[in-house]
């Protein structure tokens, strides 16, 4: 069973190849079916997400570097004034594109965690340190 839930929650995080539909049908399938139906499977869920959050931590992480490098020379490669309107939360470079997305779907999951289980949030900043 947990293999199951595993796979589910790694297709939601877009870990497991799967298409944009594909990636929503799991979350919604991990969160309002799965979730909800038993205690064992609620505990595998929240297993299953920390371990995918610790990996695209860890992915973000060691990707840092090059990001920085690459956002540079995107900003040294604008004109005066051309950044002026870009959202400066956003990603930059193709790599810190590549990383975003990938980071992206695991923390919408966790959130959707956080609001089912407000002690998760605790384990979210401690990840995220």
């Amino acid at each position: 069973m947990q293999n199951c839930v595993e796979s589910v929650v790694g297709m939601a995080c877009g870990r497991l190849p799967s298409s944009d539909g594909i990636m929503d049908v799991s979350l919604k399938i991990a969160m309002g079916q799965l979730y909800s139906k038993s205690d064992d499977l609620a505990e595998f869920i929240v297993l299953a997400a920390t371990k995918e959050l610790n990996s695209v931590c860890n992915y973000a992480v060691q990707h840092n570097d090059e990001i920085k490098i690459e956002n540079e020379k995107v900003l040294n490669g604008m004109e005066d004034g051309e950044d002026e309107f870009r959202n400066e939360n956003g990603p930059l470079s193709d790599l810190d594109k590549v990383v975003y997305e990938r980071c992206r779907r695991t923390s919408f999951l966790y959130i959707a965690l956080c609001l089912q289980l407000p002690d998760q949030v605790s384990e979210l900043f401690q990840i995220g340190r």
